[in-house]
């Protein structure tokens, strides 16, 4: 039988080989990685023009979740500190009309501070990780490689009774050594450009994918 051809399982004719897109990709990886460095997009990856239109991170993006735990904490830290001082109250209270054993129900309140004292701790290590991670990302370098598309996914959170759904959007990238790594997307855009055994020029921040140059 030719190479390249195979035979129909329902009528025992011979066809051509169907190799998806993406493993064909895969096949030739070298021989794709060295169009990608011959090509334009490669060529004017770090030119000035090219370097000012990739995405940037919104300011919105990275202001909004320090007010969101900002008041997150406040409000968490203020039911503690209300029940504390209900807790000081009913103390007080109960050592002047029941003597000691009035005094026990002072620990009611005083328990149910821990869950808000609970919620404030949650929210400075919510707090430090996001400001560590728009650190990193600041601190970054921005860097483009030769790479194909090896897989896309979403990632849905939240959608509550109280809350609205928010999708997060991933690609992994195979490099020419043939490593993989997954990204975050910057921008739901560059996640609908994208399908999976494309090939070209990746351009990445840390953790981020900002932009992808399409060339085979």
């Amino acid at each position: 039988m030719p190479r390249g051809q195979t035979t129909c399982e329902y009528c025992g004719s011979i066809c051509d080989r169907v190799v998806p897109r993406a493993v064909a990709a895969r096949s030739v990886s070298g021989d794709v990685f060295n169009e990608i460095r011959r090509s334009a997009a490669w060529a004017n990856r770090d030119s000035s023009r090219r370097q000012v239109s990739l995405p940037q991170m919104p300011p919105l993006a990275a202001v909004a979740p320090f007010l969101f735990f900002a008041v997150f904490i406040a409000v968490s830290g203020f039911i503690a500190l209300m029940a504390l001082a209900m807790s000081g109250v009913f103390g007080f209270a109960g050592m002047r009309m029941g003597g000691p054993l009035g005094g026990g129900i002072a620990l009611v309140p005083a328990l149910m501070a821990l869950v808000p004292a609970g919620f404030v701790a949650l929210g400075v290590v919510m707090f430090r990780k996001h400001r560590r991670t728009l650190n990193d990302f600041r601190n970054a370098p921005i860097e483009s490689h030769p790479a194909l598309i090896a897989a896309k996914r979403t990632q849905v959170s939240g959608g509550g009774e109280n809350s609205s759904a928010s999708t997060s959007y991933f690609l992994t990238a195979q490099f020419e050594d043939g490593s993989r790594k997954e990204f975050a997307l910057m921008t739901p855009d560059l996640y609908s450009r994208l399908s999976e055994g494309d090939a070209g020029v990746l351009f990445v921040r840390g953790r981020f994918a900002l932009d992808f140059d399409r060339v085979v």
